[in-house]
């Protein structure tokens, strides 16, 4: 039986610790949203809002907005912002 939704991996900075469960910042949390959704909506449901980040990386280099769609297989990084993070679109 296949699982509904894509598989879809983020790993939150551990400056959103105080947002996350105990021990997820900073390593690769694994996610089955269920539906079609954004990389915002994902995040928020972890806990963490969107007014608190800065950038996202989608597959280790690539610069992705709130409105990116999550598909199977995606891996964001979920950054806070920091000025000293040069080449990266703020996200605002």
């Amino acid at each position: 039986m296949a699982a509904a939704g894509p598989v879809v991996r983020i790993r939150f900075d551990s400056d959103f610790a105080c947002f996350l469960s105990k021990g997820d910042a900073g390593r690769l949390v694994e996610l089955r949203p269920g539906h079609e959704t954004t990389v915002k909506d994902l995040v928020e449901s972890c806990g963490v809002p969107h007014v608190e980040i800065g950038y996202l990386l989608k597959n280790g280099t690539l610069p992705a907005l709130f409105s990116t769609r999550v598909a199977d297989g995606d891996c964001f990084d979920v950054l806070p912002v920091e000025p000293s993070v040069a080449g990266l679109v703020q996200l605002q």
